[in-house]
């Protein structure tokens, strides 16, 4: 998977897209279609997240000249953007189906029905200090997720992606976003529109269930 682009990077894809070339369009296309379609499986089967990434690549193209796309924040637009039809498509399917959908991290108002006590609250607060211990910790002992999902080694990340799917959806969307996008918690935040100290402490509990299945894939690999 392409590295993730720097903001010379972007600044030119965004000044070529409202110019209408179309080498900028594929540069964006082929940076981010993977990771849009990653994030997008969270929670729609592939099919769906396919049809939803297009569209937004799409209408990036087609509106390149009149959305305003700060230079920095193509992919937070971007992410957003699959977010806002995400929404969309799993209420018209809980309408459908017996099991409404799951949206504890696609509104505020969904989250908020599950309070967090003052510890939890204190938890996000304090987070990004613990994480950031946290992951320095796991960058010594095992490689980082954004080095194992740009490996070539396909089974490598099949591993992880195994191990990362026992999370939640809420916690799988805020370390997809932070370890291949290095996002900041404040961007997660306006990605899934909930509030930093939750993404803050989303993450928190992600790692923490992470880090030893994470250790034991990689104490076995090393002994194979």
């Amino acid at each position: 998977m392409p590295r993730s682009p720097d903001l010379r990077q972007e600044r030119e894809w965004i000044t070529g897209l409202r110019a209408g070339r179309l080498d900028a369009y594929r540069g964006v296309f082929d940076a981010y279609v993977r990771r849009l379609l990653r994030f997008a499986q969270v929670w729609v089967v592939a099919d769906v997240a396919d049809s939803i990434v297009q569209d937004v690549l799409f209408d990036l193209w087609r509106r390149a000249n009149v959305v305003e796309i700060p230079t920095g924040t193509l992919a937070v637009y971007l992410f957003s953007a699959v977010r806002d039809r995400v929404v969309p498509y799993l209420r018209e399917q809980s309408a459908t189906r017996e099991r409404a959908p799951d949206e504890t991290m696609l509104s505020e108002t969904a989250l908020s029905g599950v309070s967090l006590s003052e510890a939890e609250a204190g938890e996000a607060v304090t987070d990004e200090v613990a994480s950031s211990q946290l992951d320095d910790d796991l960058t010594r002992s095992i490689p980082t997720i954004s080095a194992i999902t740009a490996s070539a080694n396909g089974e490598l990340r099949l591993a992880v992606d195994r191990v990362m799917v026992r999370l939640p959806e809420a916690q799988r969307a805020v370390l997809l976003l932070r370890w291949t996008q290095d996002m900041s918690y404040d961007e997660i935040a306006a990605v899934l529109s909930i509030s930093t100290h939750a993404a803050a402490l989303h993450a928190s509990r992600a790692r923490r269930a992470l880090y030893p299945a994470l250790h034991e894939l990689f104490d076995l690999d090393a002994s194979a």
